[in-house]
């Protein structure tokens, strides 16, 4: 299962009787939540970490400016 969200604002402001300026903002993952790709499974009795995620999904690379 992966969790992902974007995020927009957009902000027209009007300038003359035909002339407009827009401002927007976009953002990739805002909140920056992690996807988790394995469960520690591992039942034992020094295991202290079972049921903790054990590795996560890479994260995307927005490209370069």
């Amino acid at each position: 299962m992966q969790f992902t969200t974007s995020m927009t604002a957009l902000r027209t402001f009007r300038l003359a009787d035909r002339k407009n300026l827009t401002f927007s903002v976009n953002a990739i993952n805002p909140l920056n939540h992690p996807n988790v790709s394995a469960w520690s499974t591992n039942i034992g009795t020094n295991s202290t970490q079972f049921g903790l995620p054990q590795s996560y999904v890479s994260q995307r690379q927005s490209p370069p400016i």
